[in-house]
């Protein structure tokens, strides 16, 4: 059975050479964060923010890092650094999404839990995802239509249909009230269902493990589709489904989002209407 993923891995490097060269290149971005974290020394968190120099330009690198790699192999590909310069025009045209550093506030206080994301994007829809954990060494693929994996092992949703004992990740990507009463109220809610959650601050790795059958569910108020591109694909060719908390599944309009299996998602979304 080993033998068999292991060829079918090697297949598709074959069959898609954009894969492998998004792998060598979020690889390559991987061993300069670890580097960077090995030599990262925890600074007072009374004096430092996401916006101080030293994560603008780990950031920064880990950006061009991958930009380099790709552009050695596809001068032409346009590359979306930017979340206010999304754009999903429907052309031939590949471009390239870099989710740098998913997880800054872990990686400033030492705590081993942060990814990098990178998408390819062809017609607007995601055609390729990788999410890459550096320190575990666990890199997330996806390929549209030939479904996801881990390591290069086949992985697939949990088919667990019932509330109870679930494990669901959450995230709060707003500050304004309305979200914050929103959440809190939602939490109510799980506790009285006994279901079971984590806030781990990654909530690409987070997405990640539901795709792999790690956790059962995820659970976000408030919501940036640039953070969850390269998520999205990995979710759907594991066998999830995605939607807002009103059941919409066009995710260019979701304000918040909620992800599992289709009977799971069900259970979810009658608990948080």
């Amino acid at each position: 059975m080993i033998i068999f993923y292991y060829i079918n891995f090697i297949r598709l490097l074959f069959m898609n050479p954009m894969l492998n060269i998004a792998i060598k290149a979020i690889r390559s971005a991987g061993n300069f964060l670890i580097q960077k974290y090995a030599n990262y020394t925890k600074l007072d968190i009374s004096n430092i923010s996401k916006s101080s120099s030293a994560i603008v330009n780990i950031n920064r690198s880990i950006k061009l890092i991958i930009i380099q790699v790709i552009q050695k192999y596809y001068p032409n590909h346009i590359f979306i650094k930017n979340k206010y310069k999304l754009d999903f025009t429907k052309n031939n045209n590949i471009k390239w999404i870099i989710n740098s550093l998913d997880g800054i506030n872990n990686f400033i206080r030492k705590f081993p839990h942060f990814s990098i994301s990178i998408s390819a994007i062809i017609n607007g829809r995601s055609v390729i995802s990788l999410i890459y954990d550096p320190i575990r060494n666990d890199l997330f693929s996806a390929v549209r239509g030939n479904g996801a994996q881990l390591n290069g092992f086949r992985i697939r949703s949990n088919s667990i249909c019932k509330l109870k004992n679930i494990v669901l990740a959450l995230s709060l990507k707003s500050r304004l009230n309305n979200d914050i009463i929103l959440y809190k109220k939602i939490l109510n809610k799980l506790i009285n269902n006994h279901v079971d959650f984590r806030y781990t601050g990654s909530p690409s790795l987070d997405l990640a493990y539901l795709a792999a059958g790690k956790i059962d569910g995820y659970l976000q108020v408030g919501f940036n589709y640039f953070d969850f591109i390269s998520n999205e694909l990995l979710l759907i060719e594991s066998g999830n489904i995605l939607s807002d908390f009103i059941g919409r599944s066009d995710c260019l309009l979701f304000d918040n989002v909620i992800c599992g299996n289709p009977r799971l998602l069900k259970e979810l979304l009658i608990l948080v209407k």
